[in-house]
């Protein structure tokens, strides 16, 4: 009897149609779970950032109401029943005091020039006070004068202001000057020229003194120190009911002051607002007014 043995061709295995299936439905999988796994990583990264954000608006908004609710003077806007000046000149030269001409209602080159306006005139985002001594001894200023960088703090008045520039000053400079040290920021694509960086500038009256009512001249040689990055831009202009500035100050006298933070970031294809599209708001009181005493 003759037992037939099976050809070899007709051994099991995968046709090249099965295989190309296989292949496919491989590539089906692994397409997904790399989508998802990218998208899980994109909504991280905008978490971290909305969360990172939201910190740092607080911190900031925290920091600067501490600084107000001591001040013995407040600014006031600008107009024509005070008679007050509207124009700050915080120095002649550096970045880190230098307003742009790139804002809503300048024109011309930039310059050191703030302008504080009040109601539908477009200003400046700029807040500034005044602070009494740290140790409460309110020197002389001739006292002042001669005394060194840590014992201004403690004799003599302070002038503070805040204000916002382009992010992109913190990272290119202005030309004439660039940022270096704490200031320094590095370049994030559309972020440096659709936002702004909230600075701090303080100085010490150590000549004119001051007076306790509206001081005379502004204190300089002091420089702008950053508080905050991706700061929200605004219009800086009050049109009706609708108020979009950073620093909303009460009428002439200043008695109380509005904060109104926020930030955004463009990471990817995602524009991260902070809180949303409002704004943090808080209000200050100030609780020192009238109590400075002269030292001029």
């Amino acid at each position: 009897m003759t037992i037939a043995l099976p050809s070899a061709r007709h051994k099991a295995g995968f046709t090249l149609t099965e295989l190309l299936v296989a292949l496919g439905l491989t590539g089906l999988i692994m397409g997904a779970v790399l989508t998802l796994n990218l998208r899980t990583n994109d909504a991280a990264t905008t978490l971290q950032t909305r969360t990172d954000l939201t910190g740092e608006v607080q911190v900031a908004q925290n920091y600067i109401a501490s600084k107000l609710r001591n001040a013995v003077y407040v600014f006031p806007y600008y107009s024509a029943a005070s008679g007050l000046s509207s124009t700050f000149t915080l120095a002649t030269s550096g970045y880190s005091t230098f307003n742009p001409a790139a804002r809503a209602g300048r024109s011309g080159t930039g310059n050191y020039t703030w302008r504080y306006a009040f109601g539908t005139v477009a200003a400046d985002p700029f807040l500034a006070f005044v602070l009494p001594p740290e140790g409460g001894n309110a020197a002389g200023p001739g006292s002042c004068a001669a005394s060194s960088a840590a014992m201004r703090k403690t004799n003599c008045y302070a002038f503070y202001a805040y204000y916002a520039v382009p992010r992109s000053l913190l990272v290119a400079g202005n030309g004439s000057s660039v940022p270096t040290n704490v200031n320094k920021l590095q370049s994030d694509g559309v972020n440096d020229t659709s936002t702004w960086a909230l600075m701090e500038y303080r100085a010490y009256y150590t000549s004119a003194g001051y007076g306790g009512g509206s001081p005379g001249s502004i204190p300089t040689g002091g420089t702008g120190l950053l508080v905050l990055d991706y700061v929200r831009p605004t219009t800086e202009t009050t049109v009706g009911s609708t108020v979009d500035k950073l620093f909303v100050a009460s009428t002439t006298p200043v008695t109380a002051v509005t904060l109104n933070l926020a930030a955004t970031r463009q990471i990817g294809d995602e524009t991260v607002n902070v809180p949303g599209t409002d704004r943090y708001s808080l209000r200050v009181y100030p609780r020192n007014l009238s109590n400075a005493t002269p030292n001029n």
